[in-house]
């Protein structure tokens, strides 16, 4: 891995920690199950991982139509589960127009390499 490959990917491994970090469920409601609380804190890491992995991709040139694919699935498979869960994690309101923001830019990716 080349130096400049190395730094983008220490930069977009940071970024993910530090949406990880700002949108742990620091402050638990008792009367919200502890269950939904760590269900929470895995669908936001998870959203953090996708979001920086992509991040990566994009900042690489890696971006192929298989992995826009596998992008816009997962993107879709946790916007549901934001969806879901905005009223309990004040981290969906962060990840679902990110979301919203991906799944835009996955699209027009992809018609660009159907075009190609």
């Amino acid at each position: 891995m080349n130096l400049q490959k190395q730094h983008k990917f220490w930069l977009s491994l940071i970024v993910g920690l530090i949406m990880a970090v700002c949108t742990y469920p620091y402050d638990h409601n008792r009367y919200i199950p502890d269950i939904l609380t760590a269900f929470v804190f895995c669908l936001n890491t998870f959203s953090a991982i996708l979001f920086s992995t992509f991040l990566y991709f994009i900042w690489t040139k890696r971006v192929t139509k298989k992995s826009i694919l596998v992008f816009l699935v997962l993107t879709i498979v946790q916007t549901i589960g934001h969806s879901i869960f905005i009223v309990m994690n004040w981290g969906s309101f962060f990840y679902l127009p990110l979301s919203i923001i991906i799944f835009v830019t996955l699209v027009v990716l992809y018609f660009r390499e159907k075009k190609k």
